[in-house]
């Protein structure tokens, strides 16, 4: 019924006007939100279309996470999930492909990825990932030091990173800050407001 509600409206260049509605069972939505951490492999997944051809790749990698122990990078592109392949459209492929990529208990799977020409398995197995929300560096710009911040989650966990950073950034006397939230898909929107209000 959700998804029926959905527009399936396209942009000028040809994506989905809504991209960001979503559901999400409730235990684990409380989960990521208060704790920061989730069950996965610490990897986020960007899809090209909901329907074949997927496009299925590899947006990001928490650090520390199942998929950086393996050495999964960002770009990597999904060939199968559980010896299916990642634009198989049958009801039994699609169930298998969702059972792989948003296992809901610490399962393992097995996965083909390719990296350009290069074609690799892994098996991961599902753990609960205390996500990375917030990392931040200096960087010299033509004699300036220019702030750098990735900004993963609004999370309540994220918080106290958020804080350490501007503070940090703010001792390094940055003259400019580029705030990066490709990754970032919502959450409290008190935490947004700190760090507005910090910034």
């Amino acid at each position: 019924y959700f998804n029926a509600l959905l527009t399936q409206a396209i942009t000028p260049s040809g994506a989905l006007k809504d991209q960001f509605s979503f559901t999400y069972p409730t235990r684990l939505w409380d989960q990521l939100i208060n704790s920061g951490s989730s069950l996965g492999y610490g990897i986020d997944l960007y899809f090209a279309s909901n329907t074949p051809p997927r496009g299925i790749r590899v947006a990001y990698v928490h650090a520390g996470s199942p998929a950086a122990t393996v050495g999964i990078q960002r770009g990597d592109t999904l060939v199968l999930a559980d010896n299916v392949g990642a634009d198989d459209n049958t009801p039994a492929g699609t169930n298998t492909i969702n059972a792989a990529l948003f296992p809901s208990m610490a399962t393992a799977h097995t996965f083909r990825f390719s990296r350009g020409a290069a074609v690799f398995d892994r098996q991961l197995t599902a753990a609960n990932v205390t996500l990375v929300p917030v990392e931040h560096r200096v960087l010299a710009v033509n004699g300036s030091n220019v702030g750098y911040m990735l900004f993963n989650d609004h999370t309540a966990a994220s918080e106290q990173f958020l804080i350490s950073a501007v503070q940090a950034l703010k001792t390094a006397n940055i003259t400019d800050l580029v705030l990066d939230m490709r990754y970032n898909s919502g959450g409290y929107i008190y935490i947004a407001s700190e760090l507005a209000t910090m910034i």
